[in-house]
């Protein structure tokens, strides 16, 4: 919570170096409220109709200190999963500046937070990096400990950059909706032009206005063109006396649209040669996959952990999942690679395999300082030797979190007895409150189950009953129905006493 001079924070931001192995899974959260320092506090929204003003740019945030930290790659990976979230929210008819709606709670959303913080972006690279910069300060500096609405973020743009702004806060800030478009490509080599044939195709009347960077490539060298789209249906053209080898829109992938490319395999590969950003590379990946491409295998090697993540992911979808140079590459991430998520994704690929040869690699790993890592080797243990695997999983259970916290659980639970209930109930008792408890404890009702002596069972869900009051209030309302229908097949196995002990217990 961003309180002025202070943020608080949930007990779950505390994490032990195991947990930081595999990456600090709040830093994005510590920006953003640290963020709110400036817009929220210093600048505040007049009303909750303009609270872009607050939470726009605290999710920006997080893309400006990933950047920071850590390079383009994985800030722009994080921006395209905050595009995503945004268009599966079904929001696009709604407003970054709302002044119509039922409940101010409302406002708070994928619009205001993810499509606000993508459309900061945009401005950003369209005005240039040094003005973005100094429109932020003149805004904070001109209306420091004032009430503001969006049209003083646009005069403050204005102000630094001398351009009238007014139809982009208008189809932005003021309007509704994305562009959807097709990318199709015409070359022309007798009259020397290439053309990229662009269509609006969402159902709405209105067409966006859009500034667009394209560049075109021969072989290694490209050039870049800025053009703008304004109709719905609207041709780039370009001049050539050699041929492009590739023709990439929006190369820096900046804009908020949905965007169906027509690229040919060859301009794909060229693509994943010359494209350079995390998306052109991605997208590529994604493309070999669906076209069962060979090319698919290079993304395993990539520089940036995402990608080899990604790639690892869609190469199972295609024939090249057992082919041995394949395998090959995957078993020397299983056992090096720097990035802790990729390892243990690369151990969890492996696992599924089963194979003898590869029980050294995950017993050496069950130890390893990651969490993640430690679990997908657990794993890979237990798929190919149960019986050397139960006791792993005894010995790890006193600091077992994340994933090797539900592969702990996972192999007790499946061959645990009731002589296992204390270490058991330890175990679960000791995950702190989050979605992996949440996630938990359905394995752990289906535990209590196989116990006989209904006092431990009682004990079992005094356990499920703790973590339910630690949930607030207001969100039981959303997950006591899942409680309940978990519980139910618990007290119909184990008779009326369980029943009416349930009933007491989440009243």
């Amino acid at each position: 919570m961003e309180n002025s001079t202070a943020v608080i924070h949930q007990e779950t931001a505390y994490q032990n170096d195991r947990e930081l192995a595999d990456g600090n899974r709040w830093e994005e959260t510590i920006a953003h409220e640290v963020f709110h320092h400036w817009f929220g506090n210093i600048v505040t929204t007049e009303s909750w109709s303009n609270l872009t003003i607050n939470e726009s740019f605290a999710n920006y945030s997080e893309y400006l200190w990933l950047e920071y930290k850590y390079g383009r790659d994985k800030a722009d990976q994080h921006a395209y999963n905050d595009m995503t979230g945004y268009i599966n929210s079904g929001s696009e008819q709604k407003k970054l500046v709302r002044h119509h709606y039922a409940n101010k709670e409302d406002m708070f959303d994928a619009v205001s937070y993810n499509k606000g913080g993508r459309i900061l972006h945009m401005m950003r690279d369209y005005i240039g990096d040094s003005a973005f910069k100094k429109s932020l300060n003149h805004f904070l500096k001109t209306y420091q400990h004032k009430p503001v609405e969006a049209t003083q973020l646009r005069l403050s743009f204005e102000e630094v950059t001398g351009l009238d702004l007014n139809w982009f806060f208008n189809q932005w800030y003021y309007g509704s909706g994305h562009p959807k478009m097709t990318f199709r490509y015409v070359l022309d080599d007798a009259a020397g032009k290439a053309q990229v044939i662009v269509n609006q195709t969402q159902k709405e009347q209105h067409v966006f206005r859009l500034p667009i960077k394209v560049d075109v490539y021969y072989g290694d060298k490209k050039t870049r063109f800025l053009r703008w789209i304004n109709k719905r249906t609207d041709t780039l053209t370009f001049d050539y006396t050699m041929r492009p080898t590739l023709i990439n829109p929006d190369p820096e992938r900046v804009l908020l649209a949905e965007i169906t490319d027509n690229k040919s395999e060859e301009q794909m590969i060229e693509q994943w040669k010359h494209g350079g950003t995390f998306l052109n590379r991605r997208e590529a990946i994604a493309f070999f996959a669906k076209n069962t491409m060979p090319e698919i295998a290079k993304g395993l090697t990539d520089k940036f952990a995402g990608i080899r993540l990604f790639a690892l992911q869609q190469i199972e979808k295609t024939p090249y999942k057992d082919d041995q140079a394949v395998i090959s590459t995957i078993e020397g991430m299983a056992a090096s690679d720097p990035d802790k998520n990729v390892q243990a994704e690369a151990l969890k690929y492996l696992a599924k395999f089963k194979k003898e040869k590869h029980l050294p690699l995950f017993t050496k790993y069950v130890t390893d300082v990651s969490y993640s890592v430690a679990g997908a080797a657990l794993k890979g243990v237990y798929g190919i030797n149960k019986t050397a695997a139960i006791p792993l999983a005894k010995q790890h259970a006193g600091d077992a979190r994340g994933l090797l916290g539900s592969v702990v659980t996972e192999i007790l639970l499946e061959s645990g007895t009731e002589a296992d209930f204390d270490e058991i109930a330890t175990i679960y008792r000791n995950i702190p409150p989050s979605e992996e408890k949440l996630e938990q404890t359905i394995p752990y009702i289906g535990f209590l189950e196989k116990v006989n002596d209904l006092e431990k069972v009682k004990r079992g869900i005094d356990d499920i009953a703790a973590f339910r009051n630690m949930i607030p209030a207001e969100y039981r309302v959303f997950i006591d129905e899942f409680f309940k229908m978990q519980l139910t097949k618990l007290g119909n196995s184990k008779g009326k006493e369980i029943q009416q002990y349930i009933e007491q217990s989440f009243k």
